[in-house]
C-alpha cells in the first residue's frame, strides 16, 4: 500500500512575508496515510489530532507541495 506523509499544523497562525510564509505559535504532528484515503476519513484524522469537535469548529485545509530539484535542471 503506498502512503504518503501530511503535516498537519493547528493552535497558531500562518504569516507572510516577502513572499515567504511562517506557521508561528502553534503545534504539529505528522500523519502517514494511505494514498487512497477519502477527504471525510482525513478530516476525521486531522479532528482527532487537534481534538476538536467538527461541527462546532471552523478550520481550514490548505497544502503545500514541494519537489526536489532535479541536478542539471533550471
Amino acid at each position: 500500500m503506498e502512503t504518503i506523509v501530511i503535516l498537519v499544523c493547528y493552535n497558531g497562525k500562518c504569516v507572510t512575508s516577502k513572499k515567504i510564509y511562517k506557521y508561528e505559535r502553534g503545534d504539529s504532528k505528522g500523519l502517514i496515510v494511505p494514498r487512497t484515503i477519502t477527504f471525510a476519513e482525513l478530516l476525521d484524522r486531522v479532528h482527532q489530532i487537534g481534538n476538536i469537535i467538527a461541527r462546532k469548529t471552523r478550520f481550514a485545509l490548505s497544502s503545500q507541495f514541494w519537489w526536489p530539484r532535479m541536478s542539471g535542471s533550471t
